[in-house]
């Protein structure tokens, strides 16, 4: 985990809060976009692990609409 790319993220996440967002999906692709704008490189798999989980590519299959958020990623995603 980058601590870096953690703190940009969560300040991120304070202009951008989940309830403003229609789907997770929004929510994930401007978390990346808005980020990634900061620090100039940052990909799904660092946005995965800044979130909890390993470095996969699962936030950019929610991103995509192929996988929803469970109710197990949401409490990893809550507790980071």
């Amino acid at each position: 985990m980058h601590s870096e790319t953690k703190k940009v993220l969560q300040d991120v996440s304070h202009r951008y809060p989940p309830s403003s967002f229609y789907s997770a999906g929004e929510f994930f692709r401007t978390l990346h976009k808005q980020t990634k704008a900061e620090t100039k490189q940052y990909s799904y798999r660092q946005l995965s692990a800044d979130l909890g989980f390993s470095a996969t590519n699962l936030v950019h299959l929610i991103v995509q609409g192929k996988r929803p958020v469970t109710e197990r990623a949401a409490t990893v995603i809550a507790k980071n």
